[in-house]
């Protein structure tokens, strides 16, 4: 039951109710899961900060509000890595081959069903 409950975090479900039943059918075992997946961490801060050469790039600016990550809206792991890995593609595309991410946190707070991101891409210059 733990590993079904894990399997939910990526997608912001951080307390599941997972409940379990278990019959044989000669020769197998069949094990049925019920899942209520509870309510879902929500977004409260999407940050993401930009500096270097690059940081008034109107493509490197319009990659946040063009996200799924943002305030209010269901905590998607998915939906962070992207944003992660479409700044570092973008800078690199626009010829900043030393861009690198200074921060990349993403703090939950499962009690509170909240979750923060905190994004800083240095574009280095080209």
């Amino acid at each position: 039951m733990d590993e079904a409950a894990d399997a939910l975090r990526p997608f912001g479900y951080y307390e599941p109710r997972v409940r379990s039943r278990t019959s044989r059918d000669d020769p197998n075992w069949v094990v049925r899961l019920r899942i209520q997946p509870g309510e879902p961490v929500r977004m409260e801060t999407v940050d993401v900060q930009l500096s270097g050469a690059g940081s008034k790039q109107a493509a490197l600016s319009a990659l946040a509000p063009a996200s799924t990550l943002q305030p209010g809206a269901r905590l998607d792991h998915a939906a962070y890595e992207l944003l992660k890995a479409n700044l570092l593609r973008t800078a690199l595309d626009l010829g900043y081959l030393d861009a690198r991410l200074t921060r990349r946190e993403l703090l939950v707070d499962p009690p509170r069903r909240k979750a923060s991101a905190y994004l800083a891409l240095d574009t280095g210059g080209r």
